[in-house]
Order: C-alpha cells, then structure tokens, then sequence
C-alpha cells in the first residue's frame, strides 16, 4: 500500500537544516552549525556560513585584490558528506 502512495502521491521530504534558497529547495540554511554522528558513529561537525555556503569564516563578495579564490563544485563527496569542516577539499584548498 505505502508503494502506490510513495509512487502517485510523492511528498517533498525537506529536512530541518535546509531552506529554499538560489532556486534549490534543498539549500542549507545559513550562518548555522550542525552536529550528527556518520555511519562509524562519529560525530562530526556542518558550519554554513551567511553565504549558504560549508565554511567556516564568511566571505564577502568582493574579492580582495592579490586574491586567488577557488570554489568547488560536485557532489556529496566535494561538500564533504560526513566529515568535519577542517577536512574538506574545500577546507585545504
């Protein structure tokens, strides 16, 4: 029964720490820390900052001049899924 439900009638499943944001309705919520545990039950540390994005210092939009920023794209494995925020690609990058 719960098949034909999830399959005619399909519901948004929208966690807590999220928020429509850019077009995404799954965007993090920002200037927010979140704590769980991974599946080795680990616990490890999320910090979005005011720019929806996982860091943990705010960044303005206007580059500083002799700046070189990156940003990275992809998936759950860029964001850093499961991992605290000191060990991300992003982090050392």
């Amino acid at each position: 029964m719960e098949f034909i439900f999830r399959i005619f009638a399909p519901q948004a499943i929208i966690p807590a720490h999220t928020v429509p944001a850019f077009g995404n309705p799954n965007a993090w919520k920002k200037n927010i820390t979140y704590q769980a545990k991974n599946t080795l039950d680990v616990d490890y540390q999320v910090t979005i900052n005011k720019n929806h994005f996982r860091s943990l210092k705010d960044y303005s939009y206007q580059k500083p001049e002799k700046t070189i920023r990156i940003m990275g794209f992809g998936s759950s494995i860029m964001m850093g899924s499961l991992v605290n925020d000191n060990e991300t690609f992003g982090y050392f990058l």
